[in-house]
């Protein structure tokens, strides 16, 4: 049998990572500045990441990672909610927050005329959450929900056994349940620590800068 070598391109496409600057804050923020600038589209992007995840839910309170990335801008000592939806739409943005095993995310992309604005809500949701109750007990409703409905699906409770199996006694292991959730409660939700930060910003010094006067201050 003849073999066909592999359709390999031999002329590759060179590619170049594009200059970056970087800045380490007094309290151990590292911010990555990256400018892009062969894209038209007049935007700005923020992306927060912090060593916290749900490998770092307390024993018996598996869910709360998950319940804070829910909760987190759902209002600040300054903002309601509402208001926080409103100025995002203003300023033709996006804000996201999730979190994974490892990591806690925050991200966020503004019109480059509103990046300080973007910026400054960036911060108030992370430095300043509210945590109303009201807000923290709609979301346990809808993650016990969601709990209930995975419960009807082999292949959910099929990876939920697999990974009790293979990584006991780990954290990866520990997975949130009805019974654990209920036990979420407001007091247990602490400003966690920051690691790193990769905002894709267009001015560049300027927002580095700006991101020192905002984010310094966090602990």
């Amino acid at each position: 049998m003849r073999r066909i070598p592999p359709p390999i391109d031999d002329q590759l496409i060179d590619f170049c990572f594009p200059l970056f600057k970087t800045e380490t804050l007094g309290n151990g923020l590292t911010i990555l500045g990256l400018e892009n600038s062969g894209t038209k589209i007049p935007k700005v992007y923020f992306r927060l990441g912090i060593d916290f995840g749900e490998k770092n839910d307390p024993k018996f309170r598996e869910g709360a990672a998950e319940l804070l990335s829910c909760v987190l801008k759902k209002g600040t000592a300054r903002r309601s909610y509402a208001e926080i939806v409103e100025e995002i739409d203003f300023t033709g943005g996006s804000l996201g927050i999730d979190s994974s095993q490892d990591f806690f995310y925050l991200s966020g992309s503004f019109l480059r005329e509103y990046a300080d604005v973007g910026l400054e809500l960036i911060s108030d949701v992370l430095l300043n959450p509210a945590f109303a109750p009201s807000e923290i007990e709609k979301e346990r409703k809808k993650i016990l929900a969601d709990i209930e409905n995975e419960k009807s699906s082999p292949p959910f409770l099929a990876q939920r056994r697999f990974r009790k199996v293979l990584y006991s006694p780990h954290p990866y292991s520990r997975k949130s349940t009805v019974k654990t959730c209920w036990k979420l409660i407001g007091d247990m939700f602490i400003r966690p620590r920051f690691t790193s930060s990769r905002p894709g910003i267009s001015h560049l010094m300027r927002l580095l800068k700006r991101a020192t006067n905002i984010l310094g201050n966090g602990k």
